[in-house]
């Protein structure tokens, strides 16, 4: 999905090219680079379940396995 919205960007930046500034086109991408910042401010926002284990295994004693 992401390659294929890629292609479909770059088609398209030929007539934005033609049809803006580079300063309006690099305006829009900061834009929309904010407002997807905001979109996933609550996924960041959020806690983990109580339940959910540690994302790190537990540590392996290595004299117990000698004895």
């Amino acid at each position: 999905m992401f390659v294929g919205m890629m292609v479909i960007s770059m088609s398209f930046a030929g007539a934005l090219k033609d049809a803006f500034s580079l300063v309006s086109i690099y305006t829009g991408a900061g834009l929309l680079l904010l407002l997807g910042a905001l979109a996933m401010m609550p996924i960041i926002n959020s806690k983990a379940p109580e339940h959910a284990q540690s994302a790190q295994p537990a540590a392996v004693d290595m004299n117990m396995s000698a004895q």
